[in-house]
């Protein structure tokens, strides 16, 4: 255990103490371009000025991509499981009133609901493919109704990497500072 902090402290000492070089600093011919990359920094736009050097981006709505996508997927399995018991993979599915569209995705129970022979099989059929079109209809919701996120980016990072030391117990602390 010990050889593995000893490695990876020896490793992390030789991290410089600043990743990226400031944008502002005056340029020496001992100075070397920085080849470091700080991560972008987002928070959701709730109005209001923004900070010098930030930008505001339009993104999906993932909230609602996944509830829609959550209620489709919900609706659908049932369907696709209906499908395979009454129209199976090697079978001629004559008689089952249309289950075999029930394979096609918000399309099908309505096609299956038209030609099914009972009453309950319409009507359940029809409400399966209500709400498979309630699912899809709020997943391309989401992705139309996109929200507004303020992006900036730190012009600068540092890295500092402090032993720590306890009763029987050894190890490092790092710490990452944008500047």
């Amino acid at each position: 255990m010990r050889t593995k902090l000893s490695l990876i402290a020896a490793i992390l000492a030789l991290v410089p103490a600043t990743a990226l070089a400031d944008d502002e600093q005056p340029k020496t011919e001992s100075a070397k371009p920085s080849t470091g990359y700080v991560v972008p920094e987002t928070t959701p736009y709730q109005g209001g000025r923004i900070p010098e050097g930030a930008t505001i981006e339009k993104r999906p709505n993932l909230a609602l991509v996944g509830a829609g996508l959550g209620v489709f997927a919900a609706a659908y399995l049932p369907s696709v499981i209906t499908a395979i018991t009454a129209c199976g993979p090697g079978s001629t599915c004559t008689s089952t009133g249309g289950a075999a569209w029930l394979y096609f995705p918000v399309v099908g129970p309505f096609i299956t609901a038209a030609q099914s022979t009972t009453t309950g099989g319409r009507a359940l059929a029809a409400f399966d493919g209500g709400i498979q079109l309630t699912g899809a209809a709020i997943a391309v919701a989401g992705l139309i109704a996109q929200k507004k996120f303020v992006v900036w980016q730190a012009k600068s990072a540092s890295i500092t990497v402090t032993p720590t030391a306890g009763p029987n117990v050894a190890g490092l602390s790092l710490t990452l500072t944008h500047l």
